[in-house]
């Protein structure tokens, strides 16, 4: 990913204080978040919108198994604990 050019306002990644700090903004008093275009053409050509990417897994059977496999190892952990105190 190319560094951003300050100089000419051009930002290939979101860098909020380097962003206040080029329109004279104190970073401290800027809200953190950005709102991002969406693909829709614009008089100028700018912004360009549509370009942000998301990649949310989708993890959730790993997640599943990892916290069903825990329980039965803790099942098994107390049949042993009260097995032992039994006897």
């Amino acid at each position: 990913m190319p560094d951003n050019d300050v100089a000419k306002n051009i930002f290939y990644w979101k860098d909020l204080d380097v962003m206040a700090s080029s329109v004279d903004l104190d970073p401290a008093k800027v809200v953190p978040f950005f709102i991002d275009a969406d693909a829709t053409p614009h008089e100028g050509g700018m912004p360009i919108g549509g370009v942000t990417q998301f990649d949310l897994p989708n993890s959730h059977l790993q997640y599943a198994m990892t916290w069903y496999g825990l329980a039965a190892a803790l099942v098994v952990i107390s049949g042993i604990f009260i097995f032992r105190r039994k006897t």
